[in-house]
């Protein structure tokens, strides 16, 4: 029996990009907040994962900001997507 498992790579997760912009905050006078367009971007797309899973009658069971990639931070719109795919789990309706 073979298994093999593939996941994308991403230098950023949002643990990482969370802290970054914590020491960056904690190092100027002008606190740097986020848009409320960026994080209802962040939500929706979050939400958008949490939905695909809920189709296929899955759940997520472990939301952490280490468990959400970050693609093109510096982008107006970055890509969030889910991942710990270990601790998805089938559920039972």
């Amino acid at each position: 029996l073979v298994c093999r498992l593939a996941l994308e790579f991403s230098d950023e997760n949002l643990f990482k990009v969370l802290n970054d912009r914590l020491m960056y905050r904690s190092s100027t006078q002008v606190p740097e907040l986020p848009s409320p367009a960026a994080f209802q971007w962040f939500l929706a797309s979050l939400i958008e994962g949490l939905m695909a899973l809920h189709q296929r009658n899955m759940v997520h069971g472990y939301l952490m900001p280490v468990n959400v990639l970050v693609y093109n931070k510096t982008s107006k719109q970055p890509l969030y997507k889910l991942l710990d795919v270990a601790l998805v789990s089938r559920y039972k309706k």
